[in-house]
């Protein structure tokens, strides 16, 4: 479930914000003529009540104007690993593609690459005239692993590393490691997939905690005091 504002004004910044124990988040980004600022949450998680008030909370905290700002509201599907596996998207004269077909991130909630891909992908089939198959392509393209994601989307949000939320962590990472933002960019944009995504990490590992490491022992750093996200909530 997504609730949100656009709001008629203009920022260079793209925010997200985590919270402690949330499937989801926070987050404010930039458009042409506008911020999209809103949150995201899995369904029967938290009431539209306790989403709103979250909201706000983090457009006083950004400090957000909302004059002219309009509320909006819609869900996006995040199915079970389960039904990705087994769910239909073709017969006999229709097929489905894009969020109809739940071809979404679990984690991210990104969308709009899976949409064109699965569009493509059904294209393809159409026109070599074997839309039966466009289940299986859709499969071995992106749909597997947006299976694993469903797998671990829980634990992502509520797991815990080296003490503390994995969430703080990653923002921690992405503050400190340019390595670790160029994973983490390619995971959003879906040139990273997930079920790879384990070993990529273990084979940057070194160069990750030498780049934390190095930004945290930096005397301009030191000298700004810059601190670490709370343990409680974070964002970048």
């Amino acid at each position: 479930m997504t609730l949100g504002y656009f709001v008629p004004t203009e920022e260079d910044i793209l925010k997200v914000k985590f919270l402690k124990e949330f499937e989801g988040y926070l987050w404010s980004f930039p458009r042409a003529d506008h911020l999209s600022v809103g949150i995201c949450a899995r369904m029967g998680q938290a009431t539209s009540q306790e989403l709103r008030r979250h909201l706000d909370a983090f457009v006083v905290e950004e400090k957000i104007p909302t004059a002219g700002a309009q509320l909006y509201s819609h869900v996006l599907p995040s199915p079970q690993a389960k039904t990705i596996r087994g769910r239909r998207i073709v017969g006999r004269n229709w097929a489905m593609a894009g969020d109809a077909a739940a071809t979404v991130d679990p984690i991210t909630g990104e969308g709009l690459y899976y949409a064109l891909r699965s569009g493509d992908l059904l294209a393809q089939a159409l026109a070599a005239g074997v839309p039966e198959e466009y289940p299986e392509k859709l499969r071995a393209a992106f749909s597997a692993d947006l299976e694993f994601a469903a797998n671990i989307a829980k634990k992502v949000f509520r797991g815990n590393f080296v003490g503390g939320a994995i969430t703080t962590r990653m923002v921690q990472l992405l503050n400190y490691s340019p390595a670790f933002r160029d994973l983490v960019r390619d995971v959003f944009s879906g040139s990273q997939n997930y079920r790879t995504l384990k070993r990529r990490l273990w084979n940057q590992l070194g160069i990750t905690i030498a780049e934390f490491a190095h930004s945290l022992l930096d005397p301009r750093r030191i000298a700004v005091g810059a601190t670490p996200a709370s343990e409680n909530e974070s964002s970048q």
